[in-house]
């Protein structure tokens, strides 16, 4: 099964719950890798990107900061399933430029000395930007956008989500029964109800 298939079966009502369940706890599956010894990356919040010396910033969802090298790269996660078809070629991400921000992100990608990620009382040198989307319709498509873009890095949900689970990440696992129980409990009441 792939990551796409479980939110694109017959029934659209089906898709449309289930995206929206999965984008409820999206940025904790982030966590949950980022915090893995095994992960590349640690999360060191939500950042806001800035040209150096601009006083305003864009907000962005992450900084990732390479546990090897310690550089700190802007991140933009777009995991909307149902809106963001598997990744296949630079015109889905071309949709996106229209915004202040994602135009800034995509700005640090190409020349990140240009720019500063503040988180906190914090500031960091960019060392360019990482895109994750929800999945990729081949491995050759993660390559040809990370060039296109220059991006650092391109991930996918269903990459990270494969990690945790082949790492056997006892986090992910644990928000995994969690969530399931919450909903269980959430219907199982709503039954109850007089």
């Amino acid at each position: 099964m792939t990551f796409n298939s479980l939110f694109h079966p017959t029934d659209p009502d089906r898709s449309r719950f289930l995206n929206g369940l999965f984008n409820l706890f999206a940025r904790d599956v982030i966590r949950c890798w980022t915090t893995d010894p095994q992960c590349a990356y640690t999360n060191l919040g939500k950042p806001t990107l800035r040209q150096t010396g601009a006083a305003r910033g864009s907000p962005l969802d992450f900084a990732f900061q390479e546990r090897r090298k310690q550089q700190v790269f802007a991140v933009v996660m777009l995991s909307d399933p149902l809106d963001n078809t598997p990744l296949k070629d630079p015109a889905q991400i071309e949709a996106f430029r229209s915004t202040r921000t994602f135009a800034a992100f995509l700005e640090a990608a190409q020349k990140p000395a240009d720019f500063t990620l503040g988180i906190g009382s914090s500031e960091y040198p960019a060392a360019g930007s990482i895109l994750i989307w929800s999945s990729f319709e081949s491995k050759k498509t993660r390559a040809v956008i990370r060039k296109t873009y220059a991006f650092q890095d391109v991930l996918s949900l269903e990459d990270i989500v494969r990690d945790l689970i082949q790492w056997q990440n006892r986090d992910f696992q644990m928000l995994l029964d969690r969530r399931a129980a919450w909903c269980y409990d959430f219907f199982r009441s709503i039954r109850q109800l007089k």
